[in-house]
């Protein structure tokens, strides 16, 4: 389908101003009438045929005609997030594909470029990895799912003047943007921070207790598992500062190797003396948590189990088997639940026979569709800085929530944004028999919270 972006944006800054509590019902609603005026970005919307709509003008026979225009993925497609580059990978082909089947971006064919980022903790290799893409590839846009040594790569894609969008996750991006924005004019970040874990996950374990849904066996009592790197730190500490301020107790605070952790024993170990009701790790490799399932289910405790984000890869379910059921996870980059997100995993299901992981098959692929519609919009893909400005101006619905961009850095619905439709939802959900049901918040559920197995019931 092909839409403008004016009804989206001025309902948009409507509902920015109206601050409307949204049910369940008014926002499918309102979802389905802007369909008619909005900008959908989870089929093969947008910037197709070779024109654009902007404002009820068409664009047409634009700079691009004829041209390529070269997308590079810049991913892990070895070492310990491996799996992240290939899900980043089918995500970006899906969508360059469906553009092209559509006629480009304005005439302009689109051309994958695929560069291996390799140990993403490492600046130096960050680094050289960008100053070769810059250098060698030509890039019209660099596309990546996340950078651990995040900060090499915002230089080098700045001094070269060309658009990069990621999802690294990181509020410390928020300061160097907010210090620099003549900087950093081209970059974007295409999801919440993740300061939003710690208190978002923190404000669901209080209401889960408030709500009567969980009554905690030891009060409102927390053992934490950091993970010892920018984002697991961060996210731990922003934990630990809500929850204590909800009037929760921290028993206990250990710091773990993310991805090296094979033995969690001396941790569990203080986590069973303690007897806390809620035990957060922010140690968010598959292998790491699928061990720490599989541990944990050996002598489990009456207590919920929250592990960041890992649950929702692929490579998690087949690493911990039955020993993941009952597990919560969180991320605030996820395939929704509604009928964009499920018919984007249909089709992945389809091209690639196997299901989409919840994050980067998804973020990714919005990266791709985000940036070839506004390219498509500002009338001439060559000219970046008009194509960051259409960016920063152009709010969209895509497979992962909306991407609204006007800060480079997108919020969370709804620790940080109570408006749905202008933030990406951070879903919080609950591994059952090899699945997920996602409990929070509405309207992105399918499901109710349980106890875990091995809690007793009642």
């Amino acid at each position: 389908m092909n839409m403008t972006t004016r009804g989206c944006a001025a309902r948009m800054v409507a509902d920015d101003q109206n601050r409307r509590r949204i049910t369940r019902r008014g926002f499918v609603r309102a979802t389905t009438v802007a369909g008619a005026g909005g900008l959908v970005l989870g089929g093969i919307g947008g910037a197709l045929g070779g024109h654009a709509s902007a404002g009820g003008q068409t664009i047409s026979g634009g700079p691009a005609r004829g041209q390529e225009l070269r997308v590079v993925l810049a991913a892990p497609m070895t070492g310990d997030a491996a799996s992240w580059g290939r899900e980043s990978k089918n995500g970006a082909l899906m969508a360059i594909d469906e553009i092209n089947a559509n006629g480009g971006v304005l005439g302009g064919t689109l051309k994958y470029v695929e560069v291996d980022l390799g140990d993403w903790n490492d600046p130096a290799n960050v680094r050289q990895v960008f100053s070769r893409i810059v250098d060698t590839e030509s890039p019209d846009v660099i596309v990546c799912p996340a950078v651990n040594a995040m900060g090499p790569d915002l230089d080098v894609v700045a001094d070269a003047g060309v658009l990069y969008f990621h999802a690294s996750t990181r509020e410390d991006w928020r300061t160097i943007y907010h210090k620099n924005p003549q900087r950093y004019w081209g970059v974007f970040q295409c999801d919440p921070a993740e300061t939003a874990y710690g208190t978002g996950v923190g404000q669901f374990f209080d209401q889960l207790v408030n709500s009567g849904e969980f009554r905690p066996p030891n009060g409102k009592t927390v053992a934490i598992a950091a993970g010892y790197d920018p984002t697991g730190s961060q996210i731990a500490k922003t934990f630990q500062a809500k929850i204590k301020e909800l009037g929760w107790e921290v028993v206990s605070f250990d710091t773990v190797q993310s991805g090296q952790i094979t033995d969690w024993g001396p941790v569990l170990s203080k986590v069973r003396q303690n007897s806390p009701s809620v035990f957060f790790t922010s140690d968010y490799f598959p292998p790491d948590n699928a061990a720490l399932a599989k541990q944990w289910a050996a002598a489990p405790i009456p207590a919920l189990v929250y592990q960041h984000y890992a649950p929702s890869d692929p490579d998690y379910a087949k690493l911990a088997g039955s020993a993941g059921n009952g597990i919560i996870w969180s991320s605030v980059l996820a395939l929704l639940v509604d009928p964009i997100g499920n018919d984007f995993r249909d089709r992945y299901r389809k091209r690639y026979h196997t299901a989409a992981g919840w994050s980067y098959a998804g973020g990714v692929y919005d990266q791709v569709k985000l940036w070839a519609h506004c390219a498509a919009l500002s009338g001439d893909p060559k000219d970046y800085r008009r194509v960051a400005r259409t960016v920063e101006q152009t709010p969209v619905r895509g497979v992962t929530g909306c991407l609204y961009l006007d800060k480079h850095i997108n919020a969370a619905y709804p620790v940080e944004q109570p408006d749905p439709t202008l933030a990406q939802p951070q879903i919080i959900a609950q591994v059952r028999d090899g699945g997920h049901t996602v409990f929070y918040p509405e309207p992105y559920t399918n499901g109710k919270f349980q106890l875990p197995p091995w809690m007793p019931k009642g």
